[in-house]
């Protein structure tokens, strides 16, 4: 505990180690999330139609929320495993 300490800085640290984790779960989760809507968004968006008795799919969502929300998710990752 902090009152214990033998160090006054000890508090200090120990609180900005749980503010990191802490920061770094909300940005995990924020990120998860965003795949998850934007990823449910994206196939939505996609349309299929049959050429030549072949089923070609087409797109036409965007791909750059995805791609935030993935790079979102790494960074609370990497800030929750920090130290």
């Amino acid at each position: 505990m902090c009152g214990e300490s033998i160090h006054p800085t000890s508090c200090i640290e120990q609180s900005g180690v749980n503010m990191n984790q802490t920061l770094g779960a909300i940005l995990s989760v924020a990120g998860l999330i965003g795949i998850i809507f934007f990823g449910y968004q994206y196939m939505q968006d996609s349309e299929s139609f049959s050429l030549f008795g072949a089923d070609i799919a087409v797109s036409t969502g965007d791909v750059i929320p995805i791609i935030i929300s993935v790079i979102v998710l790494v960074v609370g990752l990497f800030i929750y495993r920090s130290k």
